[in-house]
């Protein structure tokens, strides 16, 4: 160990070094001075999800449009959704509700291609934030485009802010990935109250529901989808479907034909209803 020898540094460097390990202070080359600490780079901008800033905009301008309206929620004002279109002319308005589904929205979209028929997708927000292509997709063949709030969430019993926020962040996403803003709403499974639909009017909304009910997302078997849309339909029918029902894709071809057969043609829901948004007011609609 002759050839060994141990290099003894003052202590003050020492100690420097033991503090720059931790990125606090380096060491002088030469004179063993203390130097200060680099700075350190501020973290880069935490980006905003749609969720908050909707959230944000709800509690910074919404909260406020709503509480003034407060008299209107206290005296139970009910403004009646939509359920059908005029009954005096034959159009039918199929509307598919839960999508983009990464499976089964191109294959209704191609199925809806090769038929030539428009129809209304109800998307849900954190979904189409997935897929946005299957979004653009289904604008660029005409098709209307409806929020279905963020999360899917049931609307009634939540919280105002809550409530307000699903839709709000909803119609962000479709906004963001089109350049559209939705008019049209349709509340996950159909409940609404009066004060879920005074804050779809305040949000720039009108609630959509239907008259037909195939109930496909329980999956009762093709006779039965095929039945009930065949039985049910007449002039200015609301038709509830669900993307990602195999079964629903299976019949509709039978469907279309047989409908088509009657004289009736298909619409999206910014044909049937333009007309109404107008008048939101108007009795028995």
């Amino acid at each position: 160990m002759a050839g060994l020898r141990r290099t003894r540094l003052p202590l003050v460097c020492l100690a420097a070094l033991l503090l720059a390990s931790a990125g606090d202070v380096g060491c002088g080359a030469h004179s063993g001075e203390l130097l200060p600490a680099a700075p350190v780079p501020a973290p880069p901008p935490r980006e905003v999800s749609v969720w908050e800033a909707a959230r944000e905009d709800v509690h910074d301008g919404v909260l406020n449009v709503l509480t003034q309206r407060e008299p209107e929620l206290r005296h139970g004002l009910r403004r009646r959704p939509v359920s059908h279109g005029s009954r005096r002319r034959r159009e039918i308005a199929l509307t598919f509700d839960d999508g983009p589904h990464p499976e089964f929205t191109p294959k209704l979209l191609s199925l809806l291609r090769q038929q030539n028929v428009k129809a209304t997708f109800f998307l849900v927000g954190e979904m189409a934030e997935k897929r946005p292509d299957l979004v653009k997709e289904a604008l660029a063949d005409g098709h209307c485009l409806g929020n279905h709030t963020y999360h899917h969430a049931r609307l009634v019993g939540l919280p105002l802010g809550t409530t307000a926020t699903e839709i709000k962040a909803g119609g962000m996403v479709l906004r963001d990935i089109t350049g559209q803003a939705p008019r049209w709403l349709r509340p996950p499974g159909g409940d609404t109250d009066a004060r879920t639909l005074i804050v779809a009017r305040a949000l720039g909304y009108r609630v959509v529901l239907w008259d037909v009910f195939p109930a496909d997302s329980r999956k009762p078997g093709h006779r039965q989808i095929r039945e009930r849309m065949l039985n049910d339909s007449g002039p200015g029918s609301i038709v509830l479907l669900h993307d990602g029902i195999q079964q629903t894709l299976d019949v509709l071809p039978e469907v279309i034909a047989k409908l088509k057969a009657r004289g009736y043609r298909f619409v999206t829901l910014d044909e049937m209803l333009q007309p109404q948004a107008a008048d939101a007011q108007q009795p028995g609609r």
